[in-house]
């Protein structure tokens, strides 16, 4: 009974460490984005990336969608979609492809802003992300096209989003909901973890899946919190990235592939239906975007291992 509760007191100090961390970032943020939103500067931003869209095959309007997901999250380009759907309707083709770009790129502010605390500078974060976020939609745009694939009307299954607060009291409730979900998850992935740590389970997990995450570049000791970041989000996987940064237990060099490989295939579970929701196809969302995202890895990590440590860590890191 003691060591139970000396195991739930250690959860408790690092979760509580963890969330003050993430918040620092994650509250401002958020209130200049809802500023953003309220002025309508996201639709501005939705117009510059409008000849973008046009290189993924999908009409400049819904850059909107995109922006909205970059300032925000996937929710707020479902809403964003759906503005313009109606008027505009385009193919599940092209629908799958929006979801492949938003999925990659979105909530920028937030994410790369915590990827700072591991040390990554925010200028590499965003440009990767933003280039994944463009070369995702002009591939898939591409083998969809080649192929002749879902070229037809997409099947919407979410007839209507409303995860917008109509006011500003709403919002604020929405976010503190937001922060209390990611406190009990926090507490609870730490606990899992130390029952996995202890029980050996951990130890087969990393041994099953190490020679696969080794060609990206990720390490045993940054398996656990990648497979963290993949299934439940990228917030997630970084906040127990800097707690370990802490420790210096995981070599810097690891966070850097970690993060590549999470930042753009995390959430697989609730951001990948959420597209499938709005009409994106299945097969590609879940499978077609994570063999994409491995491949670039693989490709980022076979040219940039051969740079010099000390240059690596000039380019990369703060």
């Amino acid at each position: 009974m003691d060591r139970l509760f000396l195991i739930l007191k250690e959860t408790a100090k690092t979760t509580f460490y963890i969330c003050k961390t993430l918040f620092k970032i994650m509250i401002p943020i958020s209130i200049i984005m809802k500023i953003l939103a309220e002025f309508g500067l996201i639709a501005y931003i939705g117009k510059f990336l409008s000849p973008v869209m046009s290189l993924a095959g999908i009409p400049g309007s819904y850059g909107i969608a995109w922006a909205a997901a970059i300032c925000t999250n996937g929710y707020a380009a479902a809403i964003a979609f759906f503005s313009i759907f109606p008027d505009e309707p385009i193919t599940k083709a092209q629908i799958t492809v929006l979801a492949i770009i938003i999925l990659s790129s979105h909530s920028l502010p937030i994410e790369c802003g915590i990827a700072t605390k591991v040390g990554i500078k925010l200028s590499i974060s965003l440009i990767y992300r933003f280039f994944m976020g463009i070369a995702s939609g002009i591939v898939f745009n591409f083998l969809f096209s080649f192929f002749n694939l879902y070229n037809t009307a997409p099947q919407i299954l979410l007839a209507n989003v409303n995860n917008v607060k109509k006011t500003l009291w709403g919002w604020a409730l929405g976010e503190i909901k937001i922060y209390l979900t990611i406190v009990a998850i926090v507490f609870i992935l730490n606990l899992i973890i130390t029952i996995l740590e202890k029980s050996g389970v951990l130890l087969i997990i990393i041994k099953i899946l190490g020679p696969f995450l080794k060609l990206i570049g990720i390490g045993k000791d940054a398996i656990p919190i990648t497979i963290i970041g993949v299934i439940l989000g990228y917030s997630y996987a970084t906040g127990f990235f800097i707690k370990e940064a802490k420790t210096g237990k995981i070599e810097k060099i690891e966070f850097f592939y970690s993060l590549n490989f999470v930042s753009t295939c995390h959430a697989i579970i609730e951001d990948n239906m959420l597209m499938i929701s709005i009409g994106g196809a299945a097969i590609p969302i879940y499978l077609g975007r994570f063999i994409f995202v491995y491949i670039m890895c693989m490709i980022i990590f076979f040219f940039t291992s051969r740079i010099k440590e000390e240059r690596f860590f000039k380019i990369f890191f703060r």
